[in-house]
């Protein structure tokens, strides 16, 4: 099943937002060549996102199938308790910035470029939750990915299953899963989206030390409720 591409995603940013997020100034010379960059690399990024529907169709306590394929995970099986349909997907930045080169081998431009493709990425997942939300008449959804947390959470090692629902990803949207698991462009996202039933973030169930990608704090009873073989 190839599943359903979005494309033509809308990237568009304000300029004052975008050089406070990283401390330029808008008339330095630094703020200058950023914005110059910034405005390339809008010019020819088409951030992209795959999803198909999926079902649920059996569970065991460890374990969720979803469209012939086992995934294990205690806290996703937690998480689809009551639900029925999921939505397997993958967001990326695209491929486009990275082959335009447009940071050459200037250490700084490079951040730049990483910081635009972040951006990028945040507009195709936004894309697609508010597609997802109109096309099946959802009001809150909840995600969960891959390595995304602790191990115990859910293994990074599960992409590859999820890999496995949508056929040839690279040919569909260009993205490529290493053999250990990590996605090519970096700045790719995969995982389920789900109907909210909680207020599910990975974060509060993770203990990782100094994370970068921290939104929220680790909560020991958050976590309690997760793993307790009663829930």
């Amino acid at each position: 099943m190839p599943g359903e591409i979005l494309s033509c995603i809308p990237l568009a940013w304000e300029q004052a937002e975008l050089l406070k997020k990283l401390h330029l100034k808008p008339d330095s010379e630094q703020g200058k060549e950023f914005l110059e960059l910034a405005e390339k690399a809008r010019k020819v990024a088409s951030p992209k996102a795959l999803y198909i529907v999926g079902y649920v169709e059996e569970k065991t306590e460890e374990t969720v199938r979803v469209n012939q394929i086992t995934f294990t995970s205690r806290i996703l099986r937690v998480n689809l308790e009551k639900v029925e349909r999921v939505f397997p997907y993958i967001c990326t930045c695209g491929v486009e910035i990275d082959r335009a080169g447009l940071a050459g081998k200037d250490m700084l431009r490079i951040w730049w470029v990483e910081v635009i493709k972040e951006m990028a990425l945040t507009a195709a997942r936004k894309f697609l939750i508010q597609h997802l939300q109109k096309t099946y008449g959802l009001d809150k959804l909840s995600s969960m990915n891959p390595g995304a947390s602790d191990a115990s959470v859910w293994p990074i090692q599960q992409q590859k299953l999820l890999f496995s629902l949508f056929g040839d990803v690279k040919s569909l949207i260009g993205v490529e899963l290493t053999d250990s698991c990590l996605m090519l462009p970096s700045k790719t996202v995969s995982g389920f989206f789900f109907p909210a039933r909680t207020n599910y973030l990975a974060c509060r169930l993770c203990q990782r030390v100094n994370c970068p990608g921290r939104v929220a704090p680790y909560e020991e009873d958050f976590a309690r409720i997760y793993h307790s073989p009663e829930k």
